[in-house]
């Protein structure tokens, strides 16, 4: 991550994950030092001289990597979900917008039936599924259904300390 090879890491975290292994509070904190990704709350304009020119392709590695947790059914920390956030926050227009909806997937329920009053169940019609990586490279064409498609649910570790960062990340 260190060196910007966002592809190689991927097919590193891909690897892990398929073998079985789950991730640890460490390895999200590391995701984070290496790519000097700073929480929401710290000051940014000391940190804007050492980011990394391939802003692009390291939110694309975030955004693979919540993808990847999500085909696991994994959670991801508070931490590295407020740095994904923050990271979309403090970038261009489109990020911006990712990060609102990564937001809103975390806090909004998604559900697939519905009672009726006679208490029969029916089934909704199912949407489309589309991954983060997705979204980001399909936004253009998707924006205009974006209420027809179902995002995939961020699972996200939140313990008492680490409310309030997320819920600043989130605002």
């Amino acid at each position: 991550l260190e060196q910007e090879e966002f592809l190689l890491a991927k097919q590193t975290m891909d690897n892990l994950l398929s073998e079985g292994l789950i991730p640890s509070k460490k390895s999200f904190q590391r995701i984070i030092d290496s790519l000097d990704l700073a929480p929401a709350r710290e000051n940014l304009e000391d940190s804007g001289e050492k980011r990394n020119m391939n802003e692009d392709a390291q939110f694309e590695y975030l955004l693979g990597v919540l993808d990847a947790l999500e085909a696991r059914k994994l959670s991801c920390s508070a931490p590295f979900y407020s740095a994904v956030l923050a990271e979309g926050a403090r970038s261009g227009k489109l990020k911006r917008r990712l990060a609102s909806i990564i937001s809103l997937a975390r806090t909004t329920e998604q559900n697939s039936i519905q009672l009726e009053e006679n208490e029969n169940i029916t089934t909704v019609a199912p949407k489309e599924v589309t991954t983060w990586l997705g979204l980001w490279k399909n936004y253009a064409g998707l924006k205009d259904r974006l209420d027809d498609i179902q995002l995939q649910t961020i699972r996200v570790n939140i313990n008492g300390r680490e409310l309030r960062s997320v819920l600043y990340a989130e605002r």
